[in-house]
């Protein structure tokens, strides 16, 4: 929530911004896999936010409208964006 707090107070309105969300779906598991394959999940961290704590478009423009944005003027458009390793 403070980033979303932060973002509306350096961006002046009619200014577009552009959020990307690591969302479920088959392209997340992908990476879900891959953590769950390389990393060692039992060490001591405090509690964090859910991994898709914005999954939900409501939830999302919820949040966006808490911070103090119009979430009447809110856009949602899944992109996906693969990049090679060369």
């Amino acid at each position: 929530m403070t980033l979303f707090l932060r973002l509306a107070t350096l961006v002046a309105p009619p200014a577009p911004l552009t959020i990307a969300v690591y969302a479920p779906g088959p392209y997340a598991k992908i990476i879900d896999d891959a953590i769950a394959a390389h990393v060692n999940m039992e060490v001591d961290l405090p509690e964090g936010p859910p991994n898709h704590l914005y999954a939900s478009r409501e939830e999302f423009r919820q949040a966006l409208e808490r911070a103090g944005f119009d979430g009447a003027s809110l856009v949602f458009k899944l992109s996906m964006r693969f990049c090679s390793g060369s």
